[in-house]
């Protein structure tokens, strides 16, 4: 019988340690199991992923690294002075810098492939540092420190001022139509092309963690409550979404149901239309960070690793 090698001791991609048998891939060129896609990241604050590769931000090599089935590689290398942040789309790798320590007031991109980074987001005046970005649709959105919620072109030009004053935000997400983040009294959203900022649900506790968009509902965290939450994108009461019993941390959600990693370390998913989620891995507790989604697997960072399991 053949053996799942699901943990490793070196920073090398699953494929060049254990090549999975042909069967055992799916078609997506990783195993179908849970494995340890790199054991030593460099503190990847989150992680962003495409049809191909994962993508970090890793300080101990000072660089945009990515893993697929091929290997590790290094996309671009960069100064990092602090807690850094990646997105990618089909053409570019993006993350947030700046030109003082643990200023984070630039977001500079590269091409997937590799070449010259370009700044594409920068005020050396600005010192509201960017928390949190999506790229969606041609354009960048993040939160700052400051309460602003902002919005840029790729192509550059000068950003514009999506909502102001949003204090004690946490999360952000973007669709077709709006951005949406967790301020202190509830899930806010505000059209992509501007408007007033509005409150579509109330929060209902003061202890929440990221939250997470599909085509129908907005979901969050709520640690005190040990549930994850929903409201229709369009506003209205929170329900339960799930009620997992150890406290979910990070979320996410896409067609194919709703995913989340506890405090426990363990990654869940709920199918749609299932009542019932199933364990798709279980890491340590220690250091449970971000968790993305592909069309076929779920990506999450515990401790200083990146895992990935099949959905």
């Amino acid at each position: 019988m053949r053996a799942h090698v699901a943990f490793l001791t070196a920073a090398i991609p699953i494929a060049a340690c254990v090549p999975p048998l042909p069967d055992e891939t799916n078609g997506t060129g990783f195993p179908n199991f849970m494995v340890a896609l790199v054991s030593s990241a460099g503190s990847p604050a989150n992680l962003a992923v495409d049809s191909q590769s994962v993508y970090w931000a890793d300080i101990s090599r000072q660089a945009v690294m990515k893993v697929s089935p091929r290997g590790i590689e290094t996309v671009a290398r960069t100064p990092f002075r602090g807690y850094y942040q990646v997105a990618v789309d089909a053409r570019s790798v993006y993350w947030t810098s700046g030109q003082q320590d643990f200023a984070r007031n630039e977001i500079v991109k590269v091409d997937i492939a590799g070449g010259q980074p370009t700044t594409i987001v920068a005020d050396p005046n600005d010192t509201d540092d960017i928390e949190i970005f999506a790229v969606r649709g041609g354009a960048i959105y993040w939160t700052t420190g400051g309460g602003n919620v902002k919005k840029a072109s790729l192509g550059g030009g000068p950003p514009t001022v999506l909502a102001t004053e949003q204090w004690s935000h946490v999360g952000l997400a973007v669709d077709g139509t709006s951005a949406y983040w967790i301020r202190s009294d509830g899930i806010v959203k505000v059209g992509i092309s501007g408007g007033e900022p509005v409150l579509i649900a109330p929060m209902l506790t003061e202890s929440y963690s990221n939250l997470a968009v599909d085509a129908t509902h907005v979901y969050w965290s709520d640690a005190l409550t040990n549930k994850l939450l929903k409201v229709p994108i369009g506003g209205g009461t929170p329900e339960v979404a799930y009620a997992p019993g150890s406290e979910p941390m990070h979320v996410a959600a896409d067609g194919s149901g709703l995913y989340w990693i506890d405090q426990s370390g363990s990654v869940w998913g709920l199918d749609r239309p299932q009542t019932e989620a199933r364990a798709l891995g279980v890491t340590a507790p220690d250091g449970v960070g971000d968790l993305v989604l592909d069309e076929t697997g779920v990506f999450w960072v515990a401790g200083d690793a990146i895992y990935r399991a099949p959905k």
